[in-house]
């Protein structure tokens, strides 16, 4: 049986063989590595997403809270305002509401 190549020759192709068969072992190692990092990185990201998502409906009810009390202060307010000018106008007056009720009680 003829040898095909060189014990030197052979050697050098088997270590060349070892050296890309270790590249891509590396390279796959490494690219587990990055696939499981996105991996968490999705999962932190839904999280978050998540997480925004009820912030969003929280500040949403905050908000519908803050223009109800806002439109419940502008009524007091206005009520408020009201009241004031009875209490001038009847300041104005000669008479108090309960000698008006008694009058027109008697009459």
């Amino acid at each position: 049986m003829e040898q095909i190549c060189s014990d030197a020759y052979c050697e050098v192709g088997f270590y060349v063989l070892n050296c890309t068969i270790m590249t891509l072992l590396f390279l796959l190692q490494e690219k587990i590595a990055m696939l499981r990092e996105n991996e968490s990185l999705l999962k932190t990201n839904e999280r978050l997403n998540n997480e925004k998502e009820k912030l969003l409906i929280a500040k949403d009810l905050s908000d519908n809270q803050i223009s109800g009390l806002t439109k419940s202060l502008e009524a007091m307010q206005k009520d408020l305002k009201d009241r004031e000018s009875q209490v001038i106008f009847m300041q104005g007056k000669h008479y108090c509401h309960v000698c008006v009720c008694v009058c027109v009680c008697v009459f």
